[in-house]
């Protein structure tokens, strides 16, 4: 009935690690500390991957749970989530983070940092 031998060769089965080393282009990661299903034990992956890519950002946050984006009832839910809000936020502070230069045409240029 089921393919695994344990929990353990399941996790590393449907793990998105293994697809880290096909990723080209930004990319940031959003963990909750208390999310019940992705412990922080297993964000080790995730961080090694900020930490030595480019343009990649891995974020920590306190609260957010596993569904992070999932606020309210079944038959009034919030328009606005908690994933919308700190999407904007992240956002924001990328936007406050570039830099303007000047290009060798004397124009300026705007670089993402």
């Amino acid at each position: 009935m089921c393919k695994f031998k344990s929990v353990e060769e399941m996790y590393r089965w449907s793990s998105s690690s293994l697809y880290l080393p096909n990723v080209r282009v930004p990319m940031i990661f959003i963990n909750a500390q208390d999310d019940p299903i992705v412990p922080e034990q297993l964000w080790a992956p995730a961080e090694k991957f900020a930490n030595t890519h480019p343009k990649s950002l891995f974020i920590s946050l306190a609260h957010g749970g596993h569904l992070g984006f999932f606020e309210g009832g079944l038959v009034f839910p919030n328009p606005v989530s908690w994933l919308d809000r700190a999407l904007i936020a992240i956002i924001g502070g990328l936007v406050l983070t570039q830099k303007k230069t000047k290009s060798p045409d004397g124009t300026l240029d705007e670089v993402l940092l």
